[in-house]
């Protein structure tokens, strides 16, 4: 009978390849799940302006006794512009942020900003050929 284990870490792990194909193949019917899951889908727009809405702050917490300086934003503020990224604990009255839904808003603020940057580029070198034409004429000009 054939060994159907593959080498382990050294420190006598050993996973059957069955398994360890078996939990790829669960993980991606996970994943399939979870995105049938989400409905209501829509491309997140004007990234930018939103964030320009938000200031950053620099504070130090009230119940910290270190007085370590943090940095973050304000969660009443945040709620303004994208209540999606604040929670509200009614038992503690406290505000708070989810800063790890922010990736996809700061990932869509970066294209947002690399397409205004592509387009700078292009109008660039347009106008960089129409200067060295322009300069060509003259030069012609001035010969004449």
């Amino acid at each position: 009978m054939g060994d159907y284990r593959e080498f382990g870490n050294g420190l006598g792990n050993q996973t059957p390849s069955i398994y360890k194909n078996q939990n790829a193949i669960n993980d991606f019917r996970q994943a399939a799940k979870l995105y049938q899951q989400q409905n209501n889908q829509e491309w997140y727009q004007n990234s930018l302006d939103k964030l320009k809405g938000l200031q950053g702050v620099s504070y130090n917490r009230i119940e910290d006794i270190t007085k370590r300086r943090e940095i973050g934003f304000v969660a009443q503020e945040v709620e303004k512009t994208l209540p999606e990224f604040v929670h509200y604990h009614e038992d503690t009255d406290v505000y708070g942020i989810a800063y790890d839904k922010m990736t996809a808003l700061l990932t869509e603020g970066l294209k947002e900003e690399d397409q205004k940057v592509d387009a700078i580029e292009a109008r660039v070198l347009t106008l960089e050929a129409k200067i060295a034409t322009l300069e060509t004429r003259l030069g012609n000009l001035e010969n004449i």
